[in-house]
C-alpha cells in the first residue's frame, strides 16, 4: 500500500469520481466561498481541467461518463463535460439541498425539500416532480431494480422521526407512488457527501442517530434485522457485497454483519475521532478512512493489513478503481489533497502517525509526482 500521486486542492476535498482516465473531485474553499471542481488524469494525478462553481449543497456527484451532475449552490444541480468542465445546463429549485443526484437511464434525479425531480440528463429539462411527504429529504438516493422493477431509495426528516422511503419509478424512469416509508430512529437531518442507505441481495440497510442498524427488504420494507450499536450509524452509509455489509460509526468502529442474517461478523475499534466516510473493497480488501489514514482490512476477521497516512477528509471516501484508492485528505479547512494509492505495492515503512492534527505535505515528502499547477 503506498502513494501515488497527490494534487493540491486548496480547500475542504469531498467524494472522488471516476469516468475513464479521469479522477474528479469537489472542494469547497473557504477562502473566496466556492466550489472548486477538477479533474486529473487517473494514472498520474495530471490537472487537466478547473472549475469554480457557486458553493451551497451536500451531495456526491454522480457520472454517466460523458457528464458530471453536481449541486450547483443550495438549491441547483448543474452538469459539466467530462472532457473539458464545460457547463452544460444548471438550473435551480425552490428547496436548500442535501442530498446528490442519481442516475437511471435517461433521467437524473435531485431529491430537493419533500420532492424527487426527474430530470432528462441531456439537457435538464425537467420531466416530472414527485412529492413524497410531509419531510425533508437527505442523504444519497440509490435506485434499485427489484423483481424487474426499478425503485429509488431516500431518506428524509419529518417532525416525529427520520424515516427511509421508497419510491417506484415507471418504465421511463419516471417516479410515479410511494411504495413504502420506515421510521429510522429520531429525526435529524445528516448534512453529507457520505450519507445514505446501501442496497444488494434485495436487501437495503441504513443506521439511525439512535445507534440501531436496520435490515429491510427492498419490495416490501419488511425489517428483517436489526442491531443496536449505541453510536451514530447514519454519518456515512454502509457497504455491502451482497453478502457481508459492513457498517461505521462516528464513535470510531467498524462492523461487520451476516447480510441476509444479522449476525455480527466481527468488530473492531479503529479511531477515537470516528469514521466520516463509508468502508469500500479494492483487491480484496476492505478500505475505511479515519483518524488520517486509509487503513486496508481484512474483510473476514477485522484485522490490520497496511494503512497510509492522508489527513482528514470528514466529507471524502475511499473510492476504488482495480488496485488503486483515489480519496480526498490533507488539513482542512484550507489545505487538502488527492491522494492516489496504490494497494498492490507493499511498503514498509508505512505506518499510521499518532499525530495527525498538524499534518503538512511537501512534494519532497515522497518520491511521488505532487502538483500544484494549472491545467494544461
Amino acid at each position: 500500500m503506498k502513494l501515488r500521486w497527490i494534487q493540491y486542492i486548496q480547500g475542504v476535498p469531498r467524494y472522488p469520481v471516476l469516468a475513464g482516465d479521469k479522477v474528479m473531485i469537489v472542494a469547497y474553499n473557504r477562502t473566496v466561498h466556492q466550489y472548486e471542481v477538477m479533474a486529473c488524469r487517473s494514472h498520474d494525478g495530471e490537472l487537466r481541467w478547473k472549475l469554480a462553481l457557486p458553493a451551497g449543497g451536500y451531495g456526491r456527484p454522480a457520472t454517466d461518463g460523458s457528464r458530471l451532475y453536481m449541486l450547483w449552490g443550495q438549491s441547483g444541480l448543474a452538469a459539466l463535460n467530462v472532457e473539458n468542465g464545460d457547463l452544460q445546463w444548471a438550473w435551480k429549485t425552490p428547496w436548500r439541498i442535501r442530498s446528490g443526484p442519481v442516475l437511471f437511464k435517461d433521467m437524473v434525479y435531485l431529491c430537493a425539500g419533500d420532492s424527487i425531480i426527474a430530470v432528462n440528463k441531456e439537457d435538464g429539462r425537467e420531466t416530472r416532480r414527485f412529492q413524497v411527504g410531509r419531510t425533508f429529504l437527505f442523504g444519497n438516493p440509490c435506485v434499485s431494480l427489484i423483481d424487474s422493477h426499478p425503485l429509488l431509495f431516500v431518506l428524509g426528516a419529518e417532525p416525529s422521526n427520520n424515516y427511509l422511503y421508497c419510491v417506484s419509478l415507471d418504465d421511463t424512469g419516471a417516479p410515479v407512488s410511494l411504495e413504502w416509508k420506515r421510521p429510522i430512529g429520531k429525526t435529524g437531518v445528516v448534512s453529507s457527501e457520505t450519507a445514505g442507505p446501501a442496497v444488494g441481495a434485495d436487501r437495503i440497510v441504513i443506521g439511525s442517530l439512535d445507534g440501531t442498524v436496520t435490515c429491510f427488504a427492498c419490495a416490501t420494507g419488511q425489517v428483517l434485522w436489526t442491531d443496536h450499536v449505541g453510536e451514530v450509524t447514519i454519518r456515512s452509509a454502509a457497504f455491502t457485497d451482497g453478502e457481508r455489509v459492513y457498517v461505521t460509526t462516528l464513535g470510531g468502529s467498524i462492523l461487520a454483519y451476516s447480510l441476509h442474517t444479522g449476525a455480527r461478523l466481527w468488530e473492531r475499534q479503529l479511531y477515537a475521532e470516528g469514521i466520516w466516510a463509508p468502508p469500500a473493497l479494492a483487491a480484496g480488501l476492505l478500505i475505511v478512512l479515519g483518524g488520517g489514514v486509509l487503513e486496508a482490512i481484512d474483510p473476514s476477521n477485522g484485522s490490520s493489513v497496511a494503512q497510509v497516512a492522508v489527513g482528514h477528509g470528514p466529507y471524502s471516501a475511499p473510492v476504488p478503481s482495480g488496485t488503486h484508492v483515489f480519496v480526498g485528505g490533507g488539513d482542512p479547512p484550507f489545505t487538502g489533497y488527492l491522494f492516489a494509492v496504490d494497494l498492490a505495492v507493499a511498503d514498509p515503512t508505512s505506518m499510521a502517525d499518532q499525530n495527525l492534527a498538524d499534518l503538512e505535505i511537501q512534494a519532497n515528502d515522497w518520491e511521488i509526482p505532487m502538483y500544484t499547477s494549472k491545467p494544461p
